[in-house]
């Protein structure tokens, strides 16, 4: 039986690990997974969802959605909708944006969505939350990315993302 982790915390020194954390998280990812991704300006959010679409097999440039709200990548291991919700005033709008058919179980690709918690309960039941912070340190700042899985088919992401990241990328 597969362990369940329902939090852990891994450490990125630069974009590249960002990256890298981002391409292991998509290469677990399925038709019906979601993904809830929180941090301010500049934290990485960018960087982290071009690893995701790199781990699926996406091979087109991906870049932040924030004027177009989603845009759907096609990959090798599947479909992405990538929702950035910075600038969404009211969860009505929500509707307009295609949001709840792509975040239904029975649509297939899986759903990342930047600035998650603008609107936390219209997020997808299962969805897994990944929270990136700058933190200072001797060194300069590194972000910190955790992430907490609230029921068991997020456990059991996030059980798979700590596999495919290896213990080596673990707080």
């Amino acid at each position: 039986m597969e362990p369940s982790f329902r939090e852990c915390a891994f450490r990125a020194a630069d974009a590249q690990d960002m990256r890298a954390l981002g391409s292991a998280l998509g290469s677990c990812l399925a038709d019906g997974d979601a993904v809830a991704l929180i941090g301010g300006l500049g934290a990485g959010k960018t960087c982290f969802a071009q690893g995701v679409a790199t781990g699926m097999g996406v091979a087109e440039d991906v870049v932040s959605p924030t004027f177009n709200i989603v845009l759907t990548y096609q990959g090798q291991r599947g479909t992405l909708h990538h929702f950035d919700l910075y600038r969404l005033e009211d969860a009505s709008q929500l509707e307009d944006t295609g949001f709840f058919e792509c975040a239904d179980e029975g649509t297939p690709g899986a759903c990342l969505i930047e600035w998650a918690d603008l609107f936390p309960d219209e997020l997808p039941e299962g969805a897994l939350s990944v929270r990136i912070a700058a933190e200072r340190c001797e060194e300069g700042s590194v972000r910190i990315v955790h992430a907490h899985a609230e029921d068991a088919h997020a456990a059991s992401l996030l059980s798979r993302w700590i596999g495919a990241v290896g213990q080596g990328g673990r707080l």
